[in-house]
């Protein structure tokens, strides 16, 4: 016997009310999503738009700690936030020395090294030690994994974006640059040390010989230091 329309209706009554709920819900989850992608179309600034003004970073952006003191004295919070950020700030007579940067000791470390991995230590306050990095070569084993490590100074403002490049030649025709970013930092009592990534010196026949090198150290002020040396991959540490 075929069922009447009703017991039809009475089977199939939650199924199109289960259906009936999943399009509404759907409906509204549709409008939403219009209703917020309309509003981010709305806020977005069309990149065409002449008469849109970009504000650009101003060129005396870079804030003196004095001036910056003088922006966080009155905030208790945000004068805890800069201490705990910059930690324990060096004040120093400017007069006696103005430099920013100052580079305390360069270090190439070397892994497997016979003498140990520091081989070469250059202490920068040191004349003789300058002229050392000047002028005696700095002997690279073909193959060997090396990197260099910075301690250095930073005084009366914070040095933004400090930066490291190794650009070496050989007979005046450029072999390879090394550009390293090291960070920003702030002056502090306590010497800040850096260390580079690992490197590996080039090996065969052809990467046995001299050359020269130059590190340039600078930030976004100025360059702090440029220091030339001599240096040669062999086949032995010596």
């Amino acid at each position: 016997m075929r069922p009447y329309v009703s017991d039809t209706f009475d089977i199939l009554s939650p199924y199109l009310r289960a259906l009936f709920t999943y399009l509404i819900y759907e409906k509204k989850k549709f409008q939403k999503k219009s209703s917020v992608e309309r509003k981010k179309k709305e806020m977005s600034v069309p990149e065409e738009d002449p008469d849109i003004v970009t504000a650009k970073p101003s060129e005396k952006s870079n804030l003196t700690l004095d001036a910056l003191d003088k922006l966080t004295q009155e905030d208790e919070s945000l004068h805890r936030y800069k201490q705990a950020l910059m930690g324990n700030i060096a004040v120093v007579d400017a007069t006696k020395d103005p430099r920013k940067f100052v580079l305390v000791k360069l270090v190439i470390e070397m892994q497997d090294h016979p003498m140990g991995d520091a081989v070469y230590a250059f202490d920068m306050s040191l004349d003789s030690d300058v002229q050392r990095f000047h002028s005696v070569p700095i002997i690279f084993k073909e193959g060997c994994i090396y990197r260099f490590k910075l301690v250095f100074r930073v005084q009366h403002n914070i040095s933004s974006n400090l930066q490291m490049n190794n650009k070496t030649t050989k007979a005046g025709i450029k072999l390879y640059t090394q550009k390293m970013f090291c960070g920003s930092f702030a002056p502090t009592v306590e010497n800040h040390i850096w260390e580079s990534e690992l490197f590996e010196a080039p090996s065969g026949f052809f990467a046995r010989t001299s050359f020269t090198g130059c590190v340039t150290i600078f930030d976004d002020d100025t360059t702090h230091a440029e220091l030339k040396y001599n240096a040669e991959v062999k086949s032995g540490w010596s």
